[in-house]
């Protein structure tokens, strides 16, 4: 495979981006996390490989390094960071208003912690969503706090709404 050959696979998985973005309303992080299968926030060769393959993309190993050789990478060489993944593609990004979604939440979140003397409990909610106990919710956590209200949201616009909603910022 030559240099245009990989020109043209870089274009291909641009498009594949693209199109995961604009018609499943997938954002960057989720087409990222597409391809980093142990969720390091690095792409690995293997893991750029096992990911271009789902996208019926078949690339050899060293077909796989060329392509690796196409994201800038400051940091490590051998392996593809989220910064560089969304650099390399040149998609412009979409912001979302999250407001609806906010309003929704805090709403449900309102009316499941009241009790029956009209004083809401916010720490009885509190700990049924803190599955671990740890006295802190984790992303993990709140995302499936949001399926079980039927939130559907974007890493992005979860990673908002947690920003807003952490008070103490840890």
């Amino acid at each position: 495979m030559d240099e245009d050959d990989i020109d043209e696979v870089m274009k291909r998985l641009k498009q594949q981006v693209t199109r995961a973005i604009e018609d499943k309303g997938l954002d960057f992080f989720e087409c990222f996390e597409h391809f980093d299968e142990n969720g390091d926030g690095m792409l690995e060769e293997h893991e750029l490989q096992g990911g271009m393959e789902k996208l019926n993309i078949d690339l050899t190993r060293n077909e796989t390094r060329a392509l690796m050789d196409r994201f800038p990478s400051a940091s490590r060489r051998g392996v593809i960071m989220y910064r560089d993944f969304v650099k390399a593609l040149k998609i412009p990004r979409r912001e979302e208003d999250t407001s609806a979604a906010e309003r929704l939440l805090r709403d449900e979140l309102q009316r499941l912690s009241e009790t029956r003397g009209g004083r809401p409990n916010f720490g009885r909610l509190f700990d049924e969503i803190d599955r671990t106990g740890g006295g802190e919710i984790d992303r993990r956590e709140f995302r499936r706090m949001l399926e079980k209200l039927d939130i559907r949201l974007s890493s992005r616009d979860v990673s908002k709404l947690m920003y807003k909603f952490d008070k103490d910022g840890d």
